[in-house]
């Protein structure tokens, strides 16, 4: 469920009175409880698990009652279930708002939007303090209101701009609430880690092997033993990928050796595309993945390799790699990938 701030009121010269802007933000929000959750795509965890670990850590931010100033990435693979663990997390909570976030480019755009969810003319222009006050106001002693930003996935430089934007609201509604940043694509999160002190980040990898059991035995997808340990090693967990083999398997004719070996193919074109060869190179070697200082200022195609946000703009042309900016290392984005590069010979160019 996207719950905006729909009880927002700004001043409207054309009427006599003066409406309160954040009156009525707390009591509509303390009634308006999460609960539209896609949970048929969410492992109901029967075990502790690193993922039921991160649902965990989401839930408590929700529950803080003191806002510090600092905000929090989300981020993973491409199907890892980022928005989904979110979801689940905010499954019964009160107090959440939910803003998407496409090739909007500015902060007047982002509030604009909320306004426009919450039915305000166009005409009349929200003012982001107005957001922030109310952010305040309807925080109690039991607990803060909660904004989420879903940065959707987009490959043009305006997505850039957008990611700006976001980042100065978290700053400002930080301050008065827990805020939290889903990023769609991976490598977005090379927008961030500039201010250690307020972005703290939250990794999501795919299922453990358990997780990912357990969630083909409740689709009932009806493959052999064997056949579930070779998906698991040679092209992993994801669960949009497992999602996506059932649906392959079940109702499109493909065998799961089918399905593996186009997975395959598709990760051998991703490596391909990836221009900065010796990166490759490293990370066939150190599969655990490499850190910047790796590489000492070598520089490929003129770029530093030991630069992740120089590197950035080619691991976004090409979805093999990922920079894990909590412990500053290029890794692979998934074991298809790994799988892959271990038959692939990335030639270096002197």
């Amino acid at each position: 469920m996207t719950i905006a701030v729909g009880c927002l009121s700004f001043y409207d010269q054309s009427k006599p009175v003066v409406r309160d802007k954040q009156s009525l933000l707390p009591s509509f929000l303390e009634q308006s409880v999460v609960s539209t959750i896609a949970l048929d795509a969410v492992v109901e965890y029967k075990f502790v698990s690193p993922r039921l670990v991160k649902e965990k850590d989401i839930s408590s931010i929700l529950e803080r009652t003191i806002a510090d100033g600092r905000y929090f990435v989300v981020y993973g693979a491409k199907g890892a279930g980022k928005s989904l663990l979110v979801d689940h997390a905010t499954k019964g909570h009160s107090g959440i708002i939910k803003e998407k976030v496409t090739s909007i480019t500015t902060k007047g755009d982002i509030v604009k939007s909320l306004a426009n969810q919450c039915g305000i003319a166009n005409e009349i222009t929200p003012v982001i303090d107005d957001f922030v006050q109310a952010l305040a106001k309807g925080a109690s002693a039991s607990k803060l209101l909660t904004v989420i930003f879903e940065v959707e996935r987009g490959g043009t430089p305006d997505q850039a701009i957008g990611i700006q934007a976001v980042r100065s609201l978290a700053k400002e509604f930080a301050t008065v609430s827990n805020c939290i940043i889903i990023l769609s694509e991976a490598n977005a999160v090379l927008e961030f880690g500039r201010d250690n002190t307020r972005e703290k980040f939250i990794f999501i990898d795919g299922f453990t092997e358990v997780e990912a059991r357990d969630y083909l035995e409740r689709r009932r997808l009806s493959i052999t033993e064997s056949e579930i340990t070779g998906v698991f090693a040679r092209i992993g967990t994801s669960p949009a990928m497992l999602l996506d083999m059932n649906e392959c398997v079940q109702n499109e004719g493909y065998t799961v050796e089918r399905f593996v070996k186009e997975k395959l193919r598709i990760a051998h074109m991703e490596l391909a595309a990836f221009p900065l060869k010796p990166i490759l190179k490293a990370l066939k070697e150190h599969p655990e993945g490499v850190s910047p200082d790796f590489f000492n200022n070598v520089e490929c195609k003129g770029v530093d390799l030991s630069n992740p946000q120089a590197v950035g703009y080619a691991m976004k042309r090409s979805n093999a790699i990922v920079y894990r900016i909590e412990n500053q290392k290029y890794q692979l984005l998934s074991k298809a990938h790994e799988t892959a590069l271990q038959a692939y010979e990335p030639i270096i160019v002197a």
